[in-house]
């Protein structure tokens, strides 16, 4: 039988997530227990490189601005690996982020299985507390130059791939490609769960719905083991006792220790993600290793007591009656939206102190501030700069786009080349990054509304203040439209009453981030009504009415005709 042929590849990013763009990519083909080919190159992202990406990889923003785009070298890397069997340390990051390239230029994704070198680490060197590649480097004695490089990483990758295979070898182990895929996720020093047990747990299951949820993996003590959510509960937690989690260890230690699976039925996927959220947060379930984890999100601040208001970047809430945008997703994308304020000119920049001087700063010498300290300027022009900052941070608006389109291009007309292409990066990356982290209703001082998410022929509500979520329901009735009228009349009445933003926690905060993410990725079928939007002139049942459209109007109307059948 021949032996199976190898494609170790690594590649560099701008950062992790959807937004992530490959900046370097390098092959080595091994054959035979050979390395036989290697292919590489850097590429142009046709985005800006962040700061700490150039850090730590070396590679920067100028090195790439005469590499080729990815569109122009994909194929020939994929003729590269074709037939052969794909590996990278860590394999589901570079698997998935070059997938997503490759989606993106309108191409096939590799559907190949990838061999992972990291899997393949715990199960033959099982006394390691490290399995990252600088440590294995270390441990094994590889030496190589250009670590955090793609073809550095990828030829250190390649030789620890050779000594796995020689180890196993030796050990009389499988090296077909097959075996090998199935080799690395094998458990690691755990017992197989028994037949019994299984069974058990899947007939539970089995009774479980087919509609959104959430479910809770139970142990002794009625201990929470582990919370999950699902659009469809059973489909989704039945895959717990088949393909790849009976074969990952963290999963396999789970259902052992497990009595007992249950659900709660939620109605939508919004609030099994909130639920889910509080009670994680609640329980602390030792197998939700990532949700455990409180995140502190950047936001913007605007000081909006100030006659002459300015901006900054705070990772904590106050009750200061200052307004505040976000949470964004992190230092990169809240570091891109400070640069464009710094870049356009429009507002201060000094801290209140510096400006009680009346005297102008370095700023306004640099044309990164229109000089308001003088007392020339008045605060109506002032805060016209405001709302173009505003509306872009609140996703209403490109005004602040236009106003730095038209000073990049004065910049290329005095042959300022440099700064003119540094801006429009700028302006590229935060169209592509910015409008996937504002919020529905501006400032989160403003983030309150009712949301109407039509779907699947229904239409569900729910009330959002202050970005988090009060209530939910499903409109499927004339009482149903009634009672949310009842509860918008008394929702906005409280407003009134407060509308200072509180303090909010990193639990609040991550919740927060949770209703953004969802409304962005279902934005298509939402819509909105805010508090200025309910006109007094006209009742509540005719302002969601109006808002929700043909598809609720036609709803509530056949229920409120529907006859009763006939004895």
């Amino acid at each position: 039988m021949p032996s199976p042929v190898f494609t170790v590849l690594d590649l560099e990013t701008t950062g992790m997530g959807p937004s992530a763009r490959i900046i370097e990519l390098a092959m080595v083909r091994i054959e035979n227990g050979q390395v036989t080919n290697r292919l590489s190159s850097l590429i142009n992202p046709e985005l800006h490189i962040p700061d700490f990406i150039t850090r730590l990889t070396g590679i920067s923003n100028t090195m790439i601005r005469e590499a080729p785009v990815l569109s122009e070298v994909a194929r020939r890397f994929l003729e590269f690996m074709a037939g052969t069997i794909p590996v990278a340390h860590n394999a589901h990051f570079d698997h998935s982020i070059l997938n997503q390239e490759l989606i993106r230029l309108g191409l096939n994704p590799v559907t190949d299985s990838f061999l992972c070198t990291v899997r393949l680490s715990r199960r033959l060197n099982k006394g390691l507390k490290s399995h990252s590649l600088s440590s294995l480097k270390a441990h094994f004695g590889i030496r190589h130059s250009s670590a955090h490089r793609a073809h550095g990483d990828a030829e250190a990758t390649a030789l620890l791939l050779l000594h796995f295979l020689e180890k196993l070898e030796m050990g009389n182990a499988p090296v077909t490609g097959a075996d090998l895929l199935s080799f690395q996720y094998s458990p690691v020093g755990v017992k197989p769960v028994s037949e019994k047990k299984l069974t058990d747990l899947k007939s539970r299951v089995t009774r479980f719905p087919e509609r959104p949820g959430i479910y809770q993996f139970i142990g002794k003590n009625e201990q929470v083991l582990y919370v999950g959510k699902a659009i469809r509960l059973k489909e989704r937690v039945l895959t717990y006792f088949n393909g790849f989690h009976v074969k990952e260890t963290k999963w396999v230690r789970l259902i052992r220790q497990t009595t007992d699976i249950r659900y709660l039925e939620t109605g939508d996927e919004l609030h099994a993600l909130v639920i889910e959220s509080r009670l994680i947060k609640r329980f602390l379930p030792p197998y939700n290793t990532l949700q455990r984890r409180l995140r502190h999100y950047p936001f913007i601040r605007l000081s909006a007591r100030h006659p002459f208001p300015s901006f900054s970047l705070t990772r904590e809430i106050r009750e200061d009656g200052c307004d505040y945008f976000g949470p964004f997703s992190g230092g990169a994308v809240t570091g891109i939206l400070n640069d464009l304020i710094e870049q356009s000119g429009l507002v201060r920049l000094c801290d209140d102190v510096t400006f009680s001087r009346g005297k102008l700063c370095t700023w306004y010498s640099m044309g990164k501030c229109p000089g308001p300290c003088t007392g020339e300027m008045s605060g109506e022009t002032y805060r016209e700069g405001i709302r173009l900052i505003s509306d872009l941070l609140s996703g209403r608006g490109r005004g602040l786009i236009g106003h730095l389109e038209g000073k990049m291009n004065l910049l290329a007309e005095r042959e300022e080349f440099e700064q003119a292409a540094r801006l429009r990066n700028k302006l590229r990356e935060i169209e592509k990054q910015t409008f996937k982290h504002v919020s529905a209703g501006g400032t989160l001082n403003l983030n309150t509304y009712v949301m109407f998410h039509v779907r699947d022929g229904e239409t569900g509500y729910y009330l959002i203040r202050f970005g988090l979520l009060v209530t939910h329901g499903v409109l499927k009735s004339e009482q149903d439209l009634a009672d949310l009228t009842a509860a918008c009349r008394e929702f906005y009445s409280g407003l009134a009453k407060d509308m200072e933003l509180p303090p909010l926690g990193a639990e609040a905060v991550d919740e927060i981030r949770l209703i953004l993410n969802w409304t962005y990725k279902n934005r298509k079928n939402l819509k909105f009504l805010f508090p200025s939007e309910s006109e007094t002139e006209h009742s509540w049942h005719d302002v969601i009415l109006s808002t929700c459209g043909t598809l609720l109007t036609h709803r509530v109307n056949s229920q409120k005709n529907r006859k009763k059948p006939e004895k």
